[in-house]
């Protein structure tokens, strides 16, 4: 995302819906679920919770913010969790 952020785009399109915010701002909502699955996951591992726990408390604060979040939500901090209990 970092990268993303540098490229100085005239035009883009969302990938889960329209968005008004003007680019790259519209990338902070994005930021800020990816940074809660990150910290809440660590803090998940330090406290030795199951990945069934996880993905039964992780991130769940977002839910309000993406009309996908039951969709994909168990998925991504699956994902999550499996990369960073390696950590």
């Amino acid at each position: 995302m970092d990268d993303l952020r540098k490229i100085d785009a005239a035009h883009y399109v969302a990938g889960h819906g329209r968005s008004q915010a003007p680019w790259p701002e519209v990338l902070d909502p994005q930021r800020r679920y990816f940074t809660v699955i990150l910290e809440e996951t660590r803090a998940a591992i330090r406290n030795r919770k199951t990945l069934q726990q996880a993905t039964d408390e992780v991130g769940h604060s977002e839910a309000k913010n993406w009309a996908a979040f039951d969709t994909f939500h168990r998925r991504n901090v699956t994902t999550a969790y499996t990369e960073l209990e390696w950590e």
